[in-house]
């Protein structure tokens, strides 16, 4: 019985951390596109500026 339980618990315990770290994965992985977007709209204005 009480084995049961608590392997019971640890599957749902790792299917919420599952679903969880890919949302948080998601949610950075946007963030890195953002940044890395804004960071490439920068070079190229700095480098019109040059030329």
């Amino acid at each position: 019985e009480e084995n049961g339980l608590s392997i019971g618990s640890l599957g749902l315990k790792s299917d919420l951390s599952s679903s969880l770290s890919i949302s948080v994965v998601t949610e950075i992985d946007f963030r890195l596109k953002l940044e890395f977007r804004h960071f490439l709209d920068s070079e190229i204005e700095i480098r019109r500026s040059v030329n």
